[in-house]
Protein backbone atom coordinates (compact mmCIF):
# COMPACT_ATOMS: atom_id res chain seq x y z
CA UNK A 1 0.00 0.00 0.00
CA UNK A 2 1.52 3.24 -0.84
CA UNK A 3 1.92 6.45 1.59
CA UNK A 4 -1.22 7.93 -0.58
CA UNK A 5 -3.40 5.04 -0.08
CA UNK A 6 -2.46 4.46 3.69
CA UNK A 7 -3.59 8.10 4.23
CA UNK A 8 -6.50 7.88 2.53
CA UNK A 9 -7.59 4.69 4.47
CA UNK A 10 -7.27 6.56 7.72
CA UNK A 11 -9.63 9.23 5.96
CA UNK A 12 -11.94 7.30 5.56
CA UNK A 13 -11.88 5.10 8.77
CA UNK A 14 -11.93 8.73 10.60
CA UNK A 15 -14.61 9.91 8.46
CA UNK A 16 -16.78 7.79 7.32
CA UNK A 17 -18.85 10.63 4.68
CA UNK A 18 -15.39 10.03 2.47
CA UNK A 19 -16.19 6.73 1.57
CA UNK A 20 -15.85 6.63 -2.54
CA UNK A 21 -15.11 10.48 -2.37
CA UNK A 22 -11.70 10.44 -1.87
CA UNK A 23 -9.64 9.93 -5.37
CA UNK A 24 -5.64 9.33 -5.97
CA UNK A 25 -5.20 11.06 -9.18
CA UNK A 26 -1.30 10.36 -9.36
CA UNK A 27 1.84 10.43 -7.00
CA UNK A 28 1.06 12.80 -3.76
CA UNK A 29 -1.91 14.02 -4.79
CA UNK A 30 -4.99 13.10 -2.98
CA UNK A 31 -8.65 14.39 -3.33
CA UNK A 32 -11.25 14.78 -1.20
CA UNK A 33 -14.75 15.59 -1.89
CA UNK A 34 -16.67 16.53 1.92
CA UNK A 35 -19.44 17.87 3.28
CA UNK A 36 -18.85 21.78 4.18
CA UNK A 37 -19.60 20.77 7.79
CA UNK A 38 -16.51 18.27 7.96
CA UNK A 39 -14.42 20.46 6.45
CA UNK A 40 -12.82 22.03 9.68
CA UNK A 41 -12.71 18.31 11.53
CA UNK A 42 -10.96 16.94 8.50
CA UNK A 43 -8.30 19.66 8.65
CA UNK A 44 -7.94 19.46 12.47
CA UNK A 45 -7.29 15.80 11.92
CA UNK A 46 -4.76 15.87 9.07
CA UNK A 47 -2.56 18.45 10.73
CA UNK A 48 -2.82 16.83 13.98
CA UNK A 49 -2.76 13.15 13.09
CA UNK A 50 -1.66 12.94 9.24
CA UNK A 51 1.64 15.24 9.52
CA UNK A 52 -0.36 17.97 6.96
CA UNK A 53 1.54 20.84 8.61
CA UNK A 54 1.71 23.45 5.20
CA UNK A 55 -1.46 25.36 4.38
CA UNK A 56 -0.58 25.98 0.20
CA UNK A 57 -3.21 27.63 -0.69
CA UNK A 58 -7.26 28.47 0.03
CA UNK A 59 -9.25 29.29 -3.55
CA UNK A 60 -12.68 31.00 -3.56
CA UNK A 61 -14.87 29.93 -6.21
CA UNK A 62 -18.20 31.74 -7.37
CA UNK A 63 -20.59 29.20 -6.94
CA UNK A 64 -23.49 31.47 -7.75
CA UNK A 65 -25.44 31.89 -4.35
CA UNK A 66 -22.92 29.97 -2.47
CA UNK A 67 -19.35 30.10 -2.22
CA UNK A 68 -16.94 27.29 -2.39
CA UNK A 69 -13.52 26.57 -1.30
CA UNK A 70 -10.34 24.56 -1.94
CA UNK A 71 -7.92 23.72 0.31
CA UNK A 72 -4.51 22.69 -0.37
CA UNK A 73 -2.66 21.18 2.15
CA UNK A 74 0.76 19.48 2.29
CA UNK A 75 3.15 16.86 4.04
CA UNK A 76 6.73 17.96 4.41
CA UNK A 77 7.13 14.47 2.07
CA UNK A 78 5.47 16.57 -0.95
CA UNK A 79 2.03 14.78 -0.40
CA UNK A 80 -1.05 17.16 -0.90
CA UNK A 81 -4.42 16.54 0.12
CA UNK A 82 -6.86 18.75 -2.20
CA UNK A 83 -10.04 19.44 -0.15
CA UNK A 84 -13.45 20.63 -1.56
Amino acid sequence: MTTEETIAARLIEAFRSLENKITIRRKRRIFAQLDRQDLKNLLLYAFAELDFVILCTITGLDEGQNLGFIYHIARPDGIILISR
